[in-house]
């Protein structure tokens, strides 16, 4: 999925399988970081995925079912693009991006490696999601929450 037209593809059929599942509210979430091998921008490739949501919305809806989708933009833990990644999300915020979160291996990666993007998001009132506590336990948990702010976890085991 290195092509603006896989992306779009890739995200119209995820659409298209949500709405066959009977979902009417989804997020899909990807990091977009991991889709530059072919020399796509982040901002191409977000831009892709939602030209395929809106394809697959507006397909979806033409068929009588009312659904909504948008995209949670990802931030690879291991990597240091949390910031860039979060401005994406502010300037895309009115355009089918619903909010931020980081991805990857917890363990040696906490939540806290991206302070900055978190303080950003919340210093322009976007949303973020942090996934802590599948693989690190309460340390990561209380860290997502205490000291970065998260909305909501996920997986939070």
């Amino acid at each position: 999925m290195q092509r603006p037209e896989d992306l779009r593809r890739v995200a119209r059929e995820a659409v298209e399988d949500l709405a066959a599942d009977g979902v009417v509210y989804a997020e899909l979430r990807w990091a977009p970081e991991q889709h530059q091998q072919a020399g796509l921008s982040l901002t191409e490739a977000v831009d892709a995925v939602q030209a395929g949501i809106d394809d697959g919305v507006a397909a979806v809806r033409a068929s009588g079912t009312p659904m909504v989708v948008g995209q949670l933009l990802t931030a690879m833990r291991h990597a240091s693009r949390g910031l860039e990644i979060a401005k994406i999300v502010v300037d895309y915020r009115d355009r089918g991006v619903f909010g931020f979160d980081i991805a990857g291996a917890e363990d040696g990666f906490p939540p806290i490696l991206h302070f900055e993007a978190f303080e950003y998001l919340r210093r322009e009132n976007a949303h973020f999601t942090i996934h802590a506590g599948e693989a690190f336990g309460l340390p990561s948990i209380w860290q997502a929450v205490q000291r970065c702010g998260a909305d909501r976890l996920g997986h939070g085991v």
